[in-house]
């Protein structure tokens, strides 16, 4: 009786063991190090740059590269805590001046990991010379550092607020010229953003005859009389929620409805930039903007940042805790 017994506990026992012992074998050993491979490439050509050098600062150790082929790499023996500096100035390169240099802080790496990171030429960003802060500060805006903050997907409702009834006094509210002026800032935020924001059509543009908060979302226009006013505003990750300007459409005077529109989806200052020649301060959009709407819609993630002093040194970004 005892034989048959141990024989039937056995027989209930087994499957479970069987199990346990596959799902054992099953699971995949810790990364405990390797090869960290970064490549890096030039931001708006994606060409990969040679004799870079790649400072990799992990829990106290530093290991210094510059790349060969586009790509530095180092072996870690097990997971670390790094920060990486690419195009800084080391004891195994010098930077290239052409670029600016870019830093990743406080990557976990496992030692099994591949990162490409790009470089922008300050060429493209500034092809006429001018002052960095005033450049900064027209498209990135001095007052929140110089981070990136642009919408990250399709605004939701495209909106006209008019309290005053002006586009009533027309027998169609939507086929008149101050309506035509409105639709040419929309039409220039999709320009400025390289077509990553696509403009709508009349159609799908409301028009509210009651002013309201301007709902997540969507980007809004006010028709004033006169005041000239735009804002973002954004989320913890630097990501814009909704968009709102306003101005006088009724002659457009100086493009300036599209000057407020255009700088209402970028973190920005359209006071900013007086003595460049920028859209917010023109209306007319050249290639410069079209260079840094690209740059911030494009090419750059929300929160990356251009330090123009720091603890770095001068001229730098700061890019977010992933490959871009």
């Amino acid at each position: 009786m005892k034989i048959k017994l141990s024989l039937f506990l056995l027989l209930i026992i087994l499957p479970f063991l069987s199990f346990f012992s596959c799902k054992k074998q099953s699971e995949p050993e810790p990364i405990v190090g390797g090869p960290v491979r970064v490549y890096v490439t030039s931001t708006f050509d994606n060409s990969s740059l040679n004799n870079i050098p790649v400072t990799f600062e992990c829990n106290g150790m530093i290991y210094e590269k510059e790349t060969n082929g586009g790509m530095a790499k180092i072996d870690l023996d097990a997971p670390k805590q790094c920060t990486i500096k690419v195009n800084f100035s080391n004891s195994v390169a010098s930077r290239n001046n052409d670029y600016i240099p870019s830093v990743l802080e406080n990557i976990a790496l496992t030692g099994n990991n591949e990162i490409t990171l790009d470089i922008v030429e300050k060429a493209k960003l500034n092809p006429d010379g001018y002052s960095w802060k005033e450049l900064l500060d027209a498209y990135r805006g001095g007052h929140n550092g110089a981070v990136n903050q642009v919408w990250v997907k399709q605004p939701e409702k495209w909106i006209v607020y008019d309290p005053n009834n002006v586009l009533k006094q027309y027998s169609d509210p939507k086929n008149n010229q101050v309506f035509n002026n409105i639709m040419e800032g929309f039409r220039a935020i999709q320009e400025y953003t390289n077509g990553f924001i696509i403009a709508p059509s009349k159609d799908k543009v409301e028009i509210r005859y009651k002013e309201e908060r301007t709902p997540d979302g969507a980007i809004s226009f006010k028709i004033t009389d006169g005041e000239a006013f735009e804002w973002e505003s954004v989320n913890s990750n630097n990501e814009i929620v909704r968009s709102r300007a306003g101005a006088n459409p009724i002659f457009n005077y100086g493009n300036t409805v599209v000057a407020e529109l255009v700088s209402s989806v970028q973190g920005g200052d359209n006071e900013a930039g007086r003595w460049i020649e920028v859209v917010f301060m023109s209306g007319k959009i050249n290639p410069i903007d079209r260079i840094w709407g690209d740059f911030n819609y494009n090419k750059r993630k929300p929160g990356s940042a251009i330090i123009l002093d720091g603890q770095y040194g001068h001229l730098y970004e700061i890019r977010i805790k992933q490959s871009q």
